[in-house]
């Protein structure tokens, strides 16, 4: 899917979802859904990207190599499910941790 993703998520909601993060901070949410043409088959359909802020990430190309550490120490990112909802889960970083909620889900 993406070379750099680096943590996978399947949420137990309805429909279910599945969270693909990569180690620059993008966290996709794809619903899982039946296939309108084809009873039988369902496909993974994009509801949208987040972007979350990781300090130690530099955007500018000069600067990056300088100042910018291996991917693997900037952005080791976990995805952890809430236990007590189905429509929200954790992010947590080198750095913190942020908490995702997905409005769009039913518990």
């Amino acid at each position: 899917y993406e070379l750099d993703a680096c943590s996978i998520l399947c949420l137990q909601s309805n429909p279910p979802v599945l969270v693909v993060a990569t180690l620059s901070g993008t966290l996709q949410h794809l619903a899982l859904l039946q296939d309108s043409e084809v009873e039988e088959e369902e496909c993974l359909y994009l509801l949208e990207t987040l972007e979350i802020e990781l300090p130690g990430l530099v955007e500018d190309e000069e600067e990056s190599t300088s100042t910018q550490s291996s991917d693997e120490e900037v952005s080791a990112i976990s995805l952890i499910p809430d236990p007590t909802a189905r429509d929200r889960y954790f992010v947590r970083h080198n750095t913190g941790i942020h908490s995702v909620f997905l409005p769009a889900v039913q518990r």
